[in-house]
């Protein structure tokens, strides 16, 4: 986030602060998850018209994820098919809408938003417009985080097959997945 607040406050990384970046964490979220500028004003604990302005301003330096959220959006809901189902199908690069509210994450994995098409309210349609976004940032970075985890564990068993003394060296244990981290139990005798 520090590199972000960076370009769009258009300084040196040095030059950007603690609020700095937490502004446009907080702006990222909020932008993601639909949240209005009321909301972003109580959360940083500004006024309506400053947190508006912030928005704008974020938007207009970044305007490629209006554009991605709006095209997501519009791809989703080109087709009044209502069949689909949760599925694994073969992803577009980068992932994004399929037609008949299906959402789809970066390697693949589908995710059926009939709301998108057929909400009975407004609250319902904006909680589904915010799950297709969801859908792409979250599923995503789930299946990057699995990528890792399956790559890792290979790595560990090849290295482990390779002429590692076994009873000199204990494998990493993972321990732990939160977020965007894998946690590992690692004998310090084995780190380098």
């Amino acid at each position: 986030f520090v590199q972000l607040a960076s370009i769009w406050r258009g300084v040196s990384r040095e030059c950007i602060s603690p609020i700095d970046r937490n502004r446009i964490k907080h702006i990222c979220y909020a932008s993601i998850y639909g949240a209005g500028i009321s909301s972003v004003a109580n959360d940083l604990d500004m006024g309506e018209d400053e947190a508006s302005a912030l928005i704008s301003s974020f938007h207009g330096q970044f305007p490629g994820i209006r554009r991605l959220q709006h095209s997501l959006l519009d791809t989703a809901r080109r087709s009044n098919r209502s069949d689909a189902r949760d599925a694994y199908v073969s992803p577009s690069p980068g992932g994004g809408a399929l037609p008949g509210g299906v959402c789809v994450s970066g390697l693949g994995r589908a995710r059926r938003i009939p709301d998108l098409l057929h909400a009975k309210n407004s609250s319902a349609k904006s909680a589904a417009e915010r799950r297709v976004l969801n859908t792409l940032c979250q599923g995503s970075a789930s299946d990057l985080l699995k990528v890792a985890m399956l790559r890792i564990s290979s790595a560990v068993e090849h290295d482990s097959e390779c002429g590692i003394d076994s009873d000199a060296f204990l494998a990493p244990r993972l321990v732990l997945a939160v977020h965007d981290e894998l946690i590992f139990d690692i004998d310090v005798s084995d780190v380098n």
